[in-house]
């Protein structure tokens, strides 16, 4: 399995949220609290996959917003994110996030990165699959990058913690990222342009480093 099309937007993900609103009208008539309860968990998921995607792009905005500041230069690899760090939280408020607001309204419980934490994909349990930031492009001019809204900037992977680096590999998706049966794929984003789910039909791994 190749690349999945470029994902335009949060907004493509709350269908899911709206479909499962009316498979919950079905399931609260049947099964009343425990069907409601059901609908809860799992569009949970949906929501804080649109969380996800609103910190991947709050992270690269902070990036970009980092290079402005230091002559068109991309932060550190081994300390992007304690760099950029300052302009994550601004960043983020930038962008829409009524979609969150009302899930959160609608009882789901939604939670988006901590500035001071791990910035990644919240899955169920609390675990985090965290954001790699590409270790070529460390210290790297984004003016010398070559085609920069095909090269791949940051990514979720499995791993958590703080300051993630590596060389991108595509990875297959794991049961602990299925949303009613079906595993969802990884986030990535380029330099530029749209945010992108990426999958592959064979097992790959990435190799990832703690930053300094």
């Amino acid at each position: 399995m190749g690349y999945a099309e470029p994902v335009k937007g949060k907004n493509t993900l709350l269908w899911i949220i709206l479909g499962l609103a009316g498979f919950c009208i079905l399931l609260c008539a049947l099964g009343g609290f425990f069907g409601f309860r059901f609908f809860q968990g799992v569009a949970g998921k949906a929501v804080n996959m649109v969380a996800c995607s609103v910190d991947l792009q709050a992270a690269r905005a902070a990036i970009k917003k980092y290079a402005e500041a230091h002559n068109g230069k991309l932060p550190p690899a081994r300390t992007w994110q304690d760099s950029v760090k300052q302009y994550f939280k601004t960043e983020r408020d930038k962008l829409e996030e009524s979609d969150i607001e009302e899930a959160r309204g609608m009882g789901i419980d939604v939670k988006l990165s901590d500035p001071d934490g791990v910035w990644g994909c919240r899955l169920d349990g609390g675990k985090i699959q965290a954001f790699v930031f590409n270790e070529e492009l460390g210290d790297k001019k984004i003016s010398d990058i070559k085609d920069p809204s095909s090269k791949i900037l940051l990514w979720e992977d499995t791993a958590s913690g703080r300051n993630l680096m590596g060389k991108y590999i595509a990875k297959k998706p794991n049961a602990d990222m299925a949303i009613m049966g079906e595993k969802r794929e990884f986030l990535k984003i380029n330099v530029e342009g749209e945010f992108h789910m990426q999958g592959t039909g064979r097992k790959r791994r990435v190799k990832v480093e703690v930053g300094e």
